[in-house]
């Protein structure tokens, strides 16, 4: 096998993905290390980008924000203007339980 343009005689890896096949030559040590360098300092500036996980969203008072009420499944929780409120939505509109 040629890597690089260069005959090598190490031996090869085969990686298969459904009917993709791809051979190569097993890489040696010193590049299995400085591919997990790369990859771990790859790791450490994403971690750096996304900063802490999950997002904050700051709705104001007049936006109503809606979630899956964890007791009933099939109803809606609705917050706003400091309430919560209990119902679903009918036709693309809220409708409080009464």
């Amino acid at each position: 096998m040629t890597r690089n343009g260069e005959k090598t005689n190490r031996p090869t890896v085969e990686l298969r993905i459904g009917l993709v096949s791809v051979r190569s030559p097993q890489a040696e040590p010193d590049e299995m290390q400085a591919a997990l360098e790369a990859s771990e300092q790859a790791k450490r500036g994403l971690l750096a980008a996304l900063g802490k996980p999950g997002i904050e969203l700051d709705f104001g008072q007049d936006t109503p924000v809606y979630f899956g009420d964890p007791e009933h499944p099939e109803l809606v929780i609705q917050q706003w203007r400091g309430r919560e409120t209990r119902g679903q939505f009918v036709d693309g509109e809220f409708q409080e339980l009464p």
